[in-house]
Parts: structure tokens; sequence; C-alpha cells
């Protein structure tokens, strides 16, 4: 079990790298920043090692650009073990690009309803 745990993390790391999101901070317009919000528990493959799982009511806030692409942070499991902040491209219409920015990216359609586009009422 504990070598399952170790080598799942080595994997994580080597896939999506070992700090927090980087890029650019953008200041908030009058309204705020955009965000996402998540209806319902998503869980995708990024590759066949590793699985995120976005429970129902997280936040995805975008507060950020990467290469002066928009993406949307927060909270994801990794591999349903690890929870870890990571960024998205919000395509729309339920559609996310994971992992921009790295080696292993890709859209994935989730199933209809499943993200909520809002403004972040931040305080």
């Amino acid at each position: 079990m504990k070598l399952k745990l170790i080598s799942t993390v080595l994997i994580l790391v080597a896939i999506t790298g070992c700090t927090s999101p980087k890029g650019e901070l953008i200041t908030p317009s009058a309204n705020g920043y955009d965000k996402i919000v998540f209806q319902k528990t998503a869980r995708f493959k990024i590759v066949p090692a590793v699985e995120y799982t976005i429970v129902a009511g997280s936040e995805f806030i975008q507060d950020r650009v990467m290469k002066g692409v928009p993406v949307y942070c927060g909270q994801v499991t990794h591999s349903r073990t690890i929870v870890a902040s990571d960024c998205f491209i919000y395509e729309g219409r339920d559609m996310i690009t994971v992992n921009p920015m790295r080696l292993y990216h890709g859209t994935r359609k989730l199933p209809q309803g499943t993200i909520k586009h809002v403004k972040a009422k931040l305080s």
C-alpha cells in the first residue's frame, strides 16, 4: 500500500510539478473576478495513472493568466489521495483544458450542467 502511494506521488510530481499554480496575477474588474463552480462532482483521467476529482461546490477563480491565457485555479484531488491547487482553462459549455502550459494537457468534456460560470464576490 505504501509503495503504491509513493509511486502515485512520484508520478503526480513528474506530471504536474511540485509547486502551486504559477502565472501572473491580474487585478479584478469592478465586478470582481470570474469563477466557475462545479455543480456536480467530476472525475476524469489526466494520464492513465493519474485521476482528478473535483467535488460538487468547488470554486475555481480566474485570478491569473499563464502565458497570456486566462486560467481558473482551485483545489483538486489527485488520484483520490492528494489535495492540491491546480489551474484549468475554461472553454465554456462544460469543457476545460487540464494541465495548461504543461507537457500532458488536454481538453475534457464534462457532463452537461457540471460547471456554472459566475462572478466571484470577494471582499
